[in-house]
């Protein structure tokens, strides 16, 4: 009886682990298929990244589908609108966001620092404080 009940939990923790709202995915020649979770899209490199399991895959965009494709590009195209007419106010109206306007971020760039400006707000923010006694 313990086995059995442990089977069927052991195999509810799999089922709940796993991706209910992955998306099939097709290859370019429509012979291969995978499901996977579309995490995003560099339209300048043309890499599109998806979750596949439990692990980020990365592949050109003309590995997919005709549909495919236009898909991964509406989405890009979607979220890439959602943030830049939102990111301003929302940066703005946020206690730390609004302290970092231009002039006051750096980052690493080929070794060197540069100006960094934001351009979405970030849901979470770390803050490192450092003093020496």
């Amino acid at each position: 009886m313990k086995m059995k009940l442990t089977s069927w939990l052991l195999a509810a923790g799999v089922f709940a682990l796993s991706p209910l709202d992955a998306r099939t995915w097709t290859s370019a020649d429509g012979v291969s298929t995978f499901s996977g979770d579309f995490v995003r899209y560099h339209a300048d490199t043309g890499q599109v990244t998806v979750t596949k399991g439990f692990r980020d895959v990365t592949f050109r965009i003309n590995k997919l589908s005709e549909s495919d494709q236009a898909w991964v590009k509406e989405q890009a195209e979607a979220k890439n609108s959602k943030l830049t007419t939102d990111s301003t106010d929302l940066l703005d109206a946020q206690m730390i966001g609004s302290k970092l306007k231009e002039g006051v971020l750096s980052k690493l760039d080929d070794g060197e620092f540069v100006d960094y400006v934001m351009t979405s707000a970030p849901d979470y923010y770390v803050v490192y404080y450092s003093g020496s006694w």
